[in-house]
């Protein structure tokens, strides 16, 4: 399948790397309306041709799928043109920034049945969250209580720390650009119809362009609640989620792709001594792990192979994607409510 890439900027050297790695694809164009940005991309990645503009590049080329990596603020007008021109997309999250822009992609999916649409939720396809998705979902965990995330930056965030950046522009700020991760989450394990409980913000740091920088969010899907913790202000990054269920926790360090699984524990001290000795013989077996995956990375799934080859896949065979429209359209809605509500 031909690709190419809509926007060159940094994230886009990632989806090379990826595209190479994934097998009868092949990257033949580039487009971004700073064309010496795409010049130099195609030179550096002997990529064979580059645009200025998406429309000349979808009248010019056979492609199979569009694969769109600028700020979100444009998605849905390139989205539209490559739906509408009956080429596949491939979207970097979120799908939209407002539910309004995300009708019109769907429309134009409904008008255009053939034309398959997925959206790179990177953090959900990582391997450590593949896994805790299929403990869940296999009953192991046994009922979902709650769900906890945390993703905590430090003041040196390369967009927060820019008060020129294009994420401040947008609804919600910083916070706006990166909601999208802990909400989809939230959604795989717990179901699309969620509902947003409640809404904290506060100011800690010295950033004037950013009017909060502390965000707590609870979510409700069913019985079980869903809570996010955003932060700007921590002394090393750290994305972790913690997943209660009546049979185990996991807990999921998504920073450094480490699992634990945690089951049912007495009071005494010699309980506790005895966990605790378990817990840190789990943490060194999934450190070890995690080094080794690291190491031989070229030769892993990466996250975002997987959202290429789930595309492909739904081309190839008819079938839904991973994340289908509809999940990345409820992921817009719920990140719509949190940021009005900030």
């Amino acid at each position: 399948m031909n690709i190419a890439l809509v926007g060159c900027g940094a994230i886009a050297r990632v989806h090379v790397k990826a595209i190479a790695r994934t097998g009868n694809a092949h990257l033949i164009a580039v487009c971004d309306t700073v064309e010496k940005n795409a010049a130099q991309m195609a030179a550096v990645w002997k990529i064979p041709h580059y645009y200025a503009s998406l429309s000349e590049m979808l009248k010019n080329e056979d492609l199979s799928i569009v694969s769109i990596l600028t700020p979100v603020t444009t998605h849905a007008p390139l989205a539209v043109e490559a739906i509408n021109h009956g080429t596949n997309v491939l979207l970097e999250k979120p799908l939209t920034m407002t539910v309004q822009e995300a009708d019109q992609v769907l429309e134009s999916l409904a008008k255009n049945r053939g034309v398959k649409l997925t959206v790179n939720y990177s953090m959900l396809m990582s391997e450590v969250m593949k896994k805790a998705l299929t403990l869940a979902r296999n009953g192991q965990l046994g009922e979902i209580l709650g769900i906890d995330i945390k993703l905590l930056h430090t003041t040196e965030d390369s967009m927060a720390s820019d008060m020129n950046h294009w994420s401040h522009r947008l609804p919600g700020g910083r916070f706006g650009e990166m909601l999208s991760h802990p909400v989809y989450i939230i959604q795989a394990l717990l179901g699309n119809n969620l509902s947003v409980e409640d809404v904290q913000t506060a100011k800690r740091g010295n950033y004037s362009w950013m009017p909060h920088d502390e965000l707590y969010a609870t979510l409700r899907g069913g019985d079980a609640l869903g809570t996010i913790h955003v932060s700007f202000n921590c002394p090393r990054p750290m994305h972790q989620v913690s997943i209660y269920g009546t049979k185990k926790i996991l807990l999921v360090n998504t920073s450094d792709q480490i699992l634990i699984e945690l089951g049912a524990r007495g009071f005494g001290k010699t309980e506790a001594a005895k966990d605790a000795v378990r817990l840190s013989e789990k943490l060194l077996v999934s450190a070890a792990k995690n080094a080794a995956t690291y190491l031989f990375r070229e030769s892993s799934e990466t996250a975002f192979e997987m959202a290429y080859r789930s595309l492909i896949d739904s081309i190839r065979y008819d079938r839904p994607p991973l994340v289908t429209p509809e999940m990345a359209y409820q992921t817009v809605k719920i990140v719509e409510e949190i940021c009005r509500a900030m």
